[in-house]
């Protein structure tokens, strides 16, 4: 009788053996197949998506253009940085504007500002701007608004100013093309 349980004992524990090594080699294999997704998996092309400050619309991208949209936001997130300051602001708002300048258009648009820089900080001038009314035609936002500025307390003008801002889109970032300024008298601010 002992060799009969011997042997019950030793078929069961050749039954459990074989579900083990099964359990095993399932596992294997799962291990694999998951390691192979993971190597493919990083081959797809991930899209990174440059979103502005100013997000208040939906905006669409498709084939890698943007809809106007997401212009006229990016356009609302920059145009603060130019158009409001203080003597003491007005350094790193143009440092910030400018990061944002496409490389062919970055010589004269940063001679633009660093001369308003000067003027602002040899007299002291503080300005504010209140955007009313965004015109986007396809990669151009027209932003126009009343503009004050200050010496002190006191108010040196109040006028409508409309800034002109012309995108570019260069691996997957919006860059400023152009900017033009222009007041309610039709002179260049």
């Amino acid at each position: 009788m002992r060799i009969s349980v011997f042997r019950e004992k030793w078929e069961n524990l050749a039954r459990e053996n074989g579900l083990l090594r099964f359990c095993v080699l399932v596992l294997t294999v799962g291990l694999i197949l998951e390691g192979l997704f993971m190597v493919m998996s990083l081959g797809k092309t991930s899209v990174v998506i440059e979103v502005p400050e100013y997000l208040k619309k939906d905006f669409s991208i498709k084939e890698g253009k943007p809809s106007s949209e997401y212009f006229e936001q990016w356009a609302l997130s920059l145009v603060p940085y130019i158009a409001g300051f203080t003597p003491e602001s007005v350094d790193f708002n143009i440092r910030v504007f400018l990061s944002y300048v496409h490389p062919k258009s970055y010589g004269t648009i940063e001679a633009e500002l660093i001369k308003l820089r000067d003027q602002v900080k040899s007299v002291g001038i503080s300005q504010a701007f209140f955007p009313q009314t965004v015109v986007t035609k396809e990669n151009k936002v027209r932003v126009t608004g009343r503009q004050m500025r200050f010496v002190g307390k006191t108010v040196t003008s109040d006028e409508v100013v409309t800034y002109e801002i012309g995108f570019l889109m260069e691996k997957g970032k919006p860059l400023i093309e152009s900017m033009n300024v222009t007041t309610d008298s039709g002179r260049k601010g």
